[in-house]
C-alpha cells in the first residue's frame, strides 16, 4: 500500500468515483461528522436494484414504477443529507 490520497466529497463527485460506466468499482472510505439524526424514523428506503428508485411492495414482490421491474428482493438505500 502507498500513501493515503485524501479527497473531499466534491472531488469524489467531480471525478465520477463509483460511477464508472464499465462497471468497475472504486473503493474509498468516507469520514464524516453527523450534525443531525433524523427523528422521524425514516433513514432508508427500499430501492430498485436496477435504477435505485423507490420500489413499492405488492404482496411478496417489489415493483419499480420507473423501470417497471418486479422482483422478490429490494436494495436498502440510506438517506444522507449532505
Amino acid at each position: 500500500t502507498g500513501p493515503i490520497d485524501y479527497k473531499t466529497l466534491a472531488q469524489i463527485d467531480s471525478e465520477g468515483l463509483g460511477q464508472k460506466p464499465d462497471g468497475q468499482s472504486d473503493f474509498f472510505y468516507v469520514r464524516c461528522t453527523l450534525s443531525t439524526i433524523r427523528t422521524d424514523g425514516v433513514f432508508w428506503y427500499p430501492a430498485c436494484g436496477t435504477c435505485n428508485k423507490k420500489v413499492m411492495q405488492s404482496g411478496n414482490m417489489w415493483k419499480c414504477p420507473k423501470c417497471e421491474t418486479a422482483t422478490d428482493a429490494m436494495e436498502p438505500r440510506y438517506i444522507l443529507n449532505l
